[in-house]
């Protein structure tokens, strides 16, 4: 929900993977499902929370900058390149630290 409603409205720019595709909470008391071996027994979400554009926060939102761990990278190193690309695109939107 978070995610979604920074991008409708416009107030922040999302950076790292597309939403994990969840819907927005429980409208039921539907049984939990039960996994048949293990017995793990889960919630599922049955609503669904529609967006500006009508599509539905299910589908997963996609971030404006799609950046993902690669492999093998620590942690320093993955967050030293969410800043390069942060920057980068601060620069290209005209709002960089030179044009303050």
């Amino acid at each position: 929900m978070f995610t979604a409603v920074m991008r409708d409205n416009h107030i922040a720019r999302t950076i790292g993977d597309t939403t994990g595709r969840a819907g927005c909470g429980f409208m039921t008391a539907a049984k939990p499902l039960v996994l048949p071996h293990s017995r793990l027994r889960f919630r599922i979400p049955d609503c669904v929370r529609l967006r500006a554009d009508g599509s539905d926060e299910v589908a997963g939102i996609a971030p404006d900058l799609p950046l993902l761990p690669a492999e093998g990278e620590d942690r320093r190193a993955w967050a030293a390149r969410i800043l390069v690309a942060v920057d980068a695109d601060l620069h290209a939107r005209g709002e960089g630290r030179e044009s303050r």
